[in-house]
């Protein structure tokens, strides 16, 4: 046969390698990532408010320096899923890697679910950035309304309008959408001759706001409800994990009693954010 169970210790070590390149993909990269929360910690920032004086002699105490604390805390998840290699002798695998195969498509499918659990939230004990912005009174609340060829240009300008003086600072700005809203802006690009091929450079799901190239993107990402939308820059957006520990891991166990081999995974995650004020929320 193409495969046996033998390689599994060998994937034990590999697995783990694999679990971190998934959940830590280049998907969520862009984000800032905060590491070694074993349950919760202060995420520490400072918000400067300096003020400029006349430059006469002397010193004069000008601005202010806040610092500012909000708590980030992890969760840990696992998933075990068991599996009789017994079964497969009957199917045509070929030369398949069987152990290899369901390790990668494993940690693919778990890279989903993370991309869900930190825009969403879980439902749980997870809440994700869109609902905990949506709870923070200092967000820059936009109503929504369904969204369609004709009208998105129009709600999107809405949000641009309303841009602190300290979101518009940070640079390259991002409005992050679901993927039907995302096809929805493209057909607005097509319909009316707008669309942009030098936008290709980016990844598949993401291109310039138009009229804003090198200032705003518009990004698809999986997780976003439908007719939500949150204007942003990527570092205000907080990841927290436990990465410097090494819980994140990966192993096949063989159950020599049922002789099932069980693919073990665990890891911790949570989010946060920095400045509410510097996100404006559509919902």
């Amino acid at each position: 046969m193409a495969f046996n169970i033998t390689s599994l210790t060998d994937y034990t070590a590999k697995a783990t390698e694999i679990l971190r390149a998934g959940i830590f993909s280049n998907d969520i990269a862009e984000f800032e990532l905060q590491s070694g929360i074993m349950y919760k910690e202060f995420l520490n920032f400072i918000d400067t408010n300096p003020t400029l004086v006349e430059g006469t002699c002397g010193s004069t105490d000008g601005g202010s320096t806040v610092l500012t604390e909000r708590v980030i805390e992890v969760t840990s998840l696992k998933s075990n899923d068991s599996y009789c290699f017994d079964d497969l002798y009957k199917k045509a695998l070929g030369n398949i890697d069987v152990p290899k195969a369901i390790t990668e498509d494993t940690a693919a499918k778990i890279s989903r679910l993370v991309s869900n659990m930190i825009w969403a939230g879980n439902g749980s004990n997870i809440d994700g950035w869109i609902a905990q912005l949506d709870d923070d009174s200092d967000t820059v609340d936009v109503t929504g309304t369904p969204l369609s060829v004709a009208n998105i240009d129009a709600e999107i300008t809405k949000m641009v309008n309303v841009m602190s003086e300290g979101l518009i600072s940070r640079g390259e700005l991002t409005i992050y959408v679901n993927h039907a809203t995302f096809n929805i802006y493209k057909q607005a690009r097509l319909a009316s001759g707008l669309y942009r091929d030098q936008d290709t450079t980016f990844g598949i799901n993401e291109q310039w706001l138009n009229g804003y190239e090198g200032q705003i993107k518009i990004k698809a990402q999986v997780g976003i409800a439908a007719n939500t939308m949150l204007l942003t820059w990527a570092k205000n957006l907080v990841i927290g994990t436990d990465e410097i520990n090494q819980v994140s891991s990966a192993k096949w166990v063989l159950d020599e009693v049922t002789e099932l081999a069980w693919l073990k995974s665990k890891f911790k995650l949570g989010t946060s954010y920095k400045y509410a004020t510097e996100a404006v929320l559509y919902a």
